[in-house]
């Protein structure tokens, strides 16, 4: 996705929706069958029902911590999409062939099935990422690529390093 595309209707809906399926969706709420108790009165709704996990499948969560100019090398997902959100500090990120990306704290990504690219920190500053995507423990569910090179992770957000 290119960085035009990160904010289109279409890439915000389907980043909101792996990070709902991801973080929230472990959870499945139940309508009640005994009357179970509601949630505080400052609540802003009365939910009532138990908790149980949800099956995910493959799908992963994983929270990477990088510091200070790290990086993972070229990849690609092969059985779906990938959400990055960046926790804390900066990140950064690039599909091949277009321009880097800074990831900034609370702003979703979504790096489309089948596209390469590569995400770690920024240069000067280590940050944490959470990584949603379908294929954890599947042989072949992540092509690994070349590293990526110095002017490639240097090259200024907005421009294509090469």
């Amino acid at each position: 996705m290119s960085g035009s595309d990160q904010g289109s209707p279409r890439g915000i809906k389907l980043g909101l929706s792996l990070l709902g399926a991801g973080i929230l969706g472990s959870l499945i709420l139940y309508a009640p069958s005994d009357g179970a108790a509601a949630l505080p009165q400052q609540a802003p709704a009365v939910i009532q029902g138990r908790l149980e996990n949800l099956d995910l499948g493959n799908l992963t969560i994983r929270r990477f911590r990088f510091a200070a100019g790290s990086r993972l090398g070229w990849h690609t997902h092969l059985d779906g999409p990938q959400l990055l959100m960046q926790e804390e500090g900066r990140g950064r990120m690039q599909e091949r062939g277009g321009p880097v990306i800074e990831l900034l704290p609370n702003v979703p990504i979504v790096t489309p099935l089948g596209v390469e690219h590569w995400h770690g920190s920024a240069p000067d500053e280590a940050s944490i990422q959470w990584n949603i995507y379908d294929g954890i423990g599947v042989p072949g569910s992540v092509a690994w690529g070349d590293s990526v090179t110095t002017a490639e992770y240097t090259a200024p957000p907005g421009r294509t390093g090469g």
